[in-house]
């Protein structure tokens, strides 16, 4: 099983698990998470560009699907640099409410990081 596959079948899971015992620190880890590897998936716009066949709507596509496109496939390192990133933004949130005197909100960004950190494999 791929890099990518493997860390977002496990963060699904841990995401499921914390809706259900109301988790809001753990589940909007998760959620962000999923959201980075998911956008970095997408592909560009230009690349992604289909010709207008709607008469109805300027520049729409007709046809159920008619504007679906393939997702790119994210290499192990890439999904494992999206992984650090995302453990790097926390801790950096983090030391930025520190310096501000927001140590509830810095130890928050701190947990979340120590959670996203769990989850490498």
């Amino acid at each position: 099983m791929a890099r990518l596959e493997t860390l977002t079948a496990a963060a699904r899971a841990d995401l499921r698990d914390a809706l259900k015992r109301r988790d809001p620190v753990r589940v909007a880890a998760l959620r962000s998470l999923l959201g980075r590897l998911d956008n970095a998936a997408a592909q560009p716009v230009e690349a992604a560009a289909l010709p207008a066949t709607s008469v109805h709507v300027a520049g729409a596509t007709a046809g159920l699907g008619s504007s679906e496109v393939e997702r790119r496939e994210l290499g192990d390192d890439e999904v494992d640099a999206l992984l650090a990133a995302e453990i790097a933004s926390r801790r950096d949130e983090a030391a930025q409410f520190d310096a501000v005197g927001r140590g509830s909100d810095a130890e928050v960004a701190r947990a979340q990081a120590d959670l996203l950190d769990g989850l490498q494999i």
